[in-house]
């Protein structure tokens, strides 16, 4: 019998939030299929089919267009476009308008992130918002056959924020208070600096606080860092 090879790739994204977030939506289990489009024609194009993102990063500044990182795992193709691409790949493909983009970078300035916790934690004057979620994935094989018949999501998906902010009625806390065994639910809101218009919206539970650090220097205000987490299931 043929030895069969499993095969699989990675692609690790970066890129400035301008619009709507494309990748949020597919820390599920849903797949993608992607395209890097070197000119107008349409030829000579570098895809990928059958990828599924692991890990999704949002980092979000003040004075700062929003920073997007993903890590996708790829159980399909990998390159070059080939002739032997299925029927939905190459209308995907034929779908991509090639025209220059319009859309106006997002922008955030001083009181742009907003977040409401369910209890009484205060934060104030959020400098930045890191966001950080986990969706690891399982593919199937069936014996003699390359490619997966199915890549299911692993749960629980872990989801670590970290926000660090000016603080002025925050209430500090000490080293014996940690671990913490009560959980929160928050309300994340990003608005853009020019059109005051919503970024991004994110709601979470069962956070738990697990760190906190402060830290000031001759050049800068005092500063706090919360770190939260808490799994999706």
């Amino acid at each position: 019998f043929p030895v069969t090879i499993v095969k699989q790739g990675s692609i690790n994204v970066s890129a400035k939030l301008i619009g709507a977030d494309p990748f949020l939506s597919y820390t599920g289990s849903s797949g993608i299929n992607g395209f890097i489009i070197t000119d107008s024609t349409k030829s000579n194009n570098y895809i990928f089919t059958s990828g599924f993102l692991t890990n999704y990063s949002a980092k979000y500044a003040v004075n700062q267009i929003p920073q997007l990182d993903c890590e996708i795992s790829v159980f399909g193709n990998l390159g070059l476009l080939g002739t032997n691409e299925s029927t939905l790949v190459i209308n995907q493909l034929n779908s991509i308008n090639t025209s220059d983009a319009t859309n106006t970078p997002n922008f955030l300035a001083g009181g742009g992130i907003n977040i409401t916790f369910n209890s009484n934690i205060t934060t104030n004057r959020i400098s930045n918002l890191d966001i950080s979620i986990k969706s690891k994935k399982n593919p199937l094989y069936e014996l003699g056959n390359a490619y997966p018949y199915r890549v299911d999501l692993i749960f629980p998906l872990e989801v670590t924020l970290d926000i660090t902010m000016e603080p002025d009625t925050s209430a500090y806390e000490s080293m014996r208070d940690y671990p913490k065994s009560t959980y929160d639910t928050c309300v994340i809101t990003v608005n853009d600096y020019f059109t005051n218009s919503t970024i991004q919206t994110y709601s979470f539970s069962n956070l738990v606080k697990i760190s906190e650090s402060t830290s000031l220097s001759n050049n800068t205000n005092f500063a706090m860092t919360q770190q939260y987490k808490t799994f999706i299931i």
